[in-house]
């Protein structure tokens, strides 16, 4: 598909060139959705509205308060402050690996990094490209590779 395709959205009916709906890539072949991207934010807008409001009606600050004290009770304070003294002190790598990955993503929004758009181990294109970092003390060096080579690296460690 090129970019000067035009397209009909189904919503509100415009006729859009191709670049300005929704480009869904997949594995074997991307493909543009047929309802353009402002119909789509402003679809996505309501609905946060309308969940928003019903969220607030459901948990008023009462609520929350009452089935936080109720989890106390059933569970303990101290259960509470050990589960949570745990999970930190068995989650420094997710730490660091949140650390590193804030770091790519800033250098790749400043534009110290440009993302890959292929895969370095089978080089192929249109698909999702995700970073992998061989170690974790060196932020910036990455391999760019797509979903499945970056499944296989970490299945084989």
């Amino acid at each position: 598909m090129n970019d000067t395709e035009l397209r009909t959205c189904k919503k509100c009916g415009g006729v859009k060139e191709i670049n300005e709906f929704v480009r869904v890539p997949r594995p074997k072949k991307t493909y543009y959705t047929y309802t353009c991207k402002k119909c789509v934010s402003e679809q996505a807008k309501a609905k946060w509205f309308v969940r928003r409001e019903e969220y607030r009606k459901k948990y008023t600050p009462e609520v929350t308060k009452e089935l936080r004290r109720r989890f106390k009770e059933r569970h303990g304070a101290e259960y509470i402050n050990t589960y949570q003294r745990e999970y930190y002190k068995n989650n420094i790598a997710r730490r660091i690996r949140a650390r590193v990955y804030g770091r790519l993503h800033y250098a790749i929004r400043t534009g110290k990094i440009i993302a890959g758009i292929k895969c370095e181990q089978c080089g192929k294109e249109h698909c999702k490209i995700e970073s992998h970092h061989e170690d974790y003390n060196k932020p910036l060096e990455v391999k760019w590779l797509c979903t499945e080579c970056h499944g296989l690296i970490h299945t084989s460690k």
